[in-house]
């Protein structure tokens, strides 16, 4: 792959991501429509005549506090520890 096709490859890249960027904002902007459409009728789920259906409920979980975890018992939170190794694509174009 030569230098001009990989800055074109990370160009493509950026644009795609600005895309996604104002996609996400679109998604969201949508989705607060519904839930303020739900929250309007007092509901949590709306269903279409065709049988579509959008939720919006409350969940609720337990999560374990790893930082109260480690403060509190840091020699048991040591042993417990595992490695993690993942890779990261980054980019950053030249100054034009």
């Amino acid at each position: 792959m030569t230098n001009r096709m990989i800055e074109n490859r990370i160009k493509k890249i950026q644009s795609l991501e600005a895309k996604k960027d104002k996609l996400n904002e679109q998604i969201e902007k949508a989705k607060g429509e519904l839930i303020a459409e739900m929250a309007r009728k007092k509901t949590e789920v709306l269903t279409t005549d065709t049988g579509t259906t959008a939720r919006y409920q409350r969940i609720e979980s337990n999560q374990f506090d790893k930082k109260r975890f480690a403060a509190e018992v840091p020699a048991v939170y040591q042993q417990y520890l595992t490695p993690n190794v993942y890779h990261r694509f980054t980019w950053k174009l030249a100054e034009e």
